[in-house]
């Protein structure tokens, strides 16, 4: 049976020699003569070592440096450390303790209490892995499930209609930037990791009633007849009856039943105002409908990401939540600071800033000066490059 390694750091070859004799039977000694020593030997073993015996003072790295540099380097979660040194003071141990180490012994060394205290102390570290483990476990299992269903329902809806599985986890992803942002700017809502975890998982099984819509209204490269398109309308209503039997929160549910309604009613399948949509669906239904426009369809190719921002100026304010809306917006523009384009009339350059007033029309630099779109209504960004 392969032997556990200990990694013993003290600057007196007689201290390492004493702790190597009492411990050697059981164990694999690494040596280090100093800091530099140990932190090279962790470098190399740190997912090996079961413990790290560390001597306090030693020349030109100290025991106290050694663990910020572990910790620095998230060792301390792999190896348990501890100290040894003739220091009794209260400060000095506890500043060991604050540090990271796991136990504290004093010489004069003293063989059973030596081999007992690292027993228990490699004995606990793997009872608070294993502990960890259960924890994580357990998170992991109930988040992976809706996340899988996500993922599965979504490239199977790509397999069916080539645009599917990658809108989805696009238009999850832009709402969890959203949540992010107003998380940032207002403790308004007051959303917790696991509310932005749940809205992103509404936003990414949005369409999901899809996979019950044709293949042949899906893949449609001409325009829908009235008739199709009421076929469509139907596919957030059937995404709400093909989640329904599953444990998702009641708001995944009702984003992805009303993600196509709007503000002031003009949206489906029920035709909603404002005041009967529920808060992830008006969240979920700006992410959708970027995406979708900055995307390529089987009937057209994707809008630059500023004619898109545009369509939303102009209608966005009676069809979306205004304070979803502008948050959203100014935040996606803010990423295309200083991103090379090509404006309509064939024209180059970078753009340096944008309008709060018109976030789709921002200043571009040229080889021939600047050009501020918001005052030229004839010229607009028309491709990123």
């Amino acid at each position: 049976m392969e032997r556990k390694k200990l990694l013993i750091a003290d600057d007196s070859e007689m201290n390492r020699a004493i702790l190597a004799n009492i411990l050697d039977q059981d164990y694999e000694i690494i040596e280090a003569a100093d800091g530099r020593e140990a932190i090279a030997a962790l470098q190399v073993y740190h997912g090996e070592i079961s413990a790290l015996l560390l001597d306090i003072i030693m020349p030109e790295m100290d025991g106290f440096a050694v663990l910020e540099e572990m910790r620095a380097h998230g060792w301390l979660e792999e190896v348990p450390v501890i100290m040894i040194s003739t220091e009794t003071g209260t400060a000095t141990i506890d500043h060991a303790f604050a540090l990271g180490a796991s136990d504290y012994i004093s010489r004069p060394f003293a063989t059973r209490i030596i081999r007992r205290r690292i027993i228990n102390t490699i004995l606990l570290n793997a009872e608070k892995h294993q502990l960890m483990d259960i924890v994580a476990e357990r998170f992991l299992r109930e988040k992976r499930n809706s996340d899988i269903l996500a993922a599965i329902l979504g490239y199977a809806l790509e397999a069916r209609c080539g645009e599917g599985g990658t809108h989805m986890n696009g238009a999850g992803h832009l709402t969890k930037l959203l949540l992010l942002e107003l998380c940032k700017r207002t403790d308004r809502y007051a959303l917790e990791p696991d509310d932005v975890e749940l809205i992103s998982t509404a936003a990414g099984l949005h369409d999901i009633g899809k996979v019950l819509i044709p293949e042949s209204i899906l893949k449609k490269p001409d325009k829908l007849t009235k008739q199709e398109f009421n076929i469509i309308k139907r596919h957030p209503q059937e995404g709400y009856r093909l989640l329904l039997g599953s444990k998702l929160d009641e708001d995944v549910l009702n984003a992805v039943l009303m993600h196509h309604e709007r503000c002031d009613g003009s949206g489906y399948p029920f035709g909603l105002m404002a005041n009967q949509i529920g808060t992830y669906a008006k969240m979920v239904a700006i992410a959708d409908v970027y995406d979708a426009t900055t995307s390529a369809r089987v009937y057209r190719g994707p809008l630059c990401p500023f004619s898109a921002i545009s369509i939303f100026e102009d209608e966005g304010l009676q069809k979306y939540d205004p304070r979803f809306i502008m948050t959203f917006l100014e935040n996606v523009v803010n990423t295309y600071l200083l991103n090379n384009v090509r404006l309509t009339n064939g024209t180059v350059g970078t753009v340096v800033f944008i309008h709060k007033d018109k976030l789709s029309s921002p200043t571009i630099r040229t080889a021939g000066g600047f050009v501020d779109l918001s005052t030229q209504s004839n010229l607009q960004i028309e491709a990123l490059i």
